[in-house]
């Protein structure tokens, strides 16, 4: 037993909610879950797979990573992206998104790679001395019906373990669809290069991956009809529970979400050390 005037709950966008619904001694539904929103709105942030671009002929450029020294002397990846400026984004009606390029000399690693170079280059063009991959991240559309959900099995303590239904919805698709013909045009316009366009599943929402960045299930919002926790984190049902991390993001973004749930993570310290003071 643990005795606090406070609590934080900050064990990620999947355990953090799995915790809640599993913790059904004062209710049913689990604790906080009187709206029924815990565990819901549950989202990734999506990227495609690896899609094949052709670089034109006589094209020696490319946006490679590199390692740049970190703040204790060691090595840290940067990554290169492209993206859109804030104007075209509003004017274009775009999710907020990323291209992250590649680039690679013949011989072609696979068959899939030199197959859509194949369906990229026309017979009579010239072959390509550069082909590459880019991949697409996005932003996504809250979605109240993809969420966290307690399972059948038991994990290792002898609780439910946490059930995943991660759904993107047919507004998605088109958004997406619709970022990728963008990225295609930008790349043609300043360099030449073709992208292949096709879902390799045959549909977005079919064909994309997740990153690993769960969030959205303990949702913020200033009514406890449409949230969780409140503007401060505080869980609407219980009034000394705090919940911080990217559960509670009420939208996405296309990026990392680590810079956001540590600044809301500071801002949370700050509010409890104002109130126990």
């Amino acid at each position: 037993s643990l005795e606090a005037n406070r609590f934080v709950i900050a064990t990620g966008g999947i355990e953090s909610a799995r915790l809640l619904l599993a913790s059904q001694g004062g209710s049913p539904a689990g604790v906080g879950n009187s709206s029924g929103l815990v565990g819901r709105y549950f989202a990734d942030h999506p990227s495609t797979p690896p899609l094949t671009v052709v670089y034109p002929p006589g094209a020696d450029w490319a946006l490679p990573n590199r390692l740049d020294p970190g703040p204790l002397g060691d090595e840290v990846l940067v990554m290169s992206h492209l993206g859109v400026s804030d104007d075209v984004q509003r004017a274009g009606g775009l999710p907020g998104f990323h291209l992250r390029l590649s680039a690679f000399p013949q011989p072609f690693p696979d068959d899939v790679v030199a197959g859509a170079v194949a369906a990229l280059v026309g017979p009579d063009d010239p072959a390509p001395t550069f082909a590459g991959v880019v991949n697409i991240g996005f932003d996504t559309i809250p979605n109240r019906d993809s969420r966290v959900v307690l399972s059948a099995q038991r994990n290792e303590l002898g609780e439910p373990a946490a059930e995943v239904d991660w759904r993107l919805t047919g507004d998605d698709e088109v958004l997406m669809d619709l970022v990728v013909r963008r990225a295609a045009v930008f790349l043609a316009q300043v360099g030449g290069l073709r992208l292949d366009t096709r879902p390799p599943a045959g549909t977005w929402t079919a064909s994309i991956e997740g990153q690993h960045h769960h969030m959205g299930t303990l949702r913020m919002a200033s009514s406890p009809r449409q949230g969780v926790v409140d503007p401060n984190l505080r869980l609407y049902d219980v009034g000394n529970l705090y919940a911080v991390g990217s559960s509670v993001f009420p939208t996405y973004g296309h990026v990392n979400p680590t810079m956001n749930l540590m600044a809301l993570a500071l801002r949370l310290g700050d509010h409890l050390a104002r109130e126990l003071a």
